[in-house]
């Protein structure tokens, strides 16, 4: 057993609703053994934090799910997209690898170095990604099987 908060949770809303509210870049959580392969100071990436995180957005879809007349549910991503970053394609088929923000960051926004050149994204991939995507693939079905259809609305903030 582990002690460690887990890196999503699915928030139920109502049964016959077939909207789920996804938050995926709103905490700022990045587990010590994640930590250990950040090339960043303590500064640095806070920093980071700061440019790469959608603050406040799993308030935003509380706050929207209470008002909504059907609740919907809220697929909330608890770690840090500088973990794994869950719309991001784990494979040749992202394009955004090519500046080394695939799945696996390996450079900030600024293009400086994350992680170290080399570093293997595949236990980051397997223990937080791919559950992380077979728990959304769950609920987007779980959704059509109970209601017919399902309607993902992503909720991200962005800088001025």
């Amino acid at each position: 057993m582990t002690d460690a908060p887990p890196s999503f949770e699915l928030l139920p809303g109502a049964p016959g609703s077939p909207v789920i509210l996804h938050v995926p870049h709103s905490s700022r959580r990045i587990p010590a053994g994640v930590r250990a392969g950040i090339a960043l100071t303590d500064a640095a990436l806070e920093r980071e934090l700061d440019h790469m995180t959608d603050a406040h957005t799993a308030e935003i879809a509380e706050r929207a799910a209470g008002l909504a007349g059907l609740t919907p549910w809220r697929f909330v991503n608890r770690t840090s997209r500088l973990v794994v970053d869950p719309e991001r394609f784990p494979d040749e088929r992202e394009e955004m690898a090519a500046v080394g923000m695939g799945a696996v960051y390996t450079r900030t926004s600024h293009r400086e170095v994350l992680r170290a050149d080399g570093t293997d994204p595949g236990p980051l991939v397997e223990r937080y990604f791919r559950p992380y995507a077979r728990a959304m693939t769950e609920a987007v079905a779980d959704r059509l099987a109970a209601t017919g259809r399902a309607v993902v609305i992503d909720v991200h903030s962005y800088p001025t």
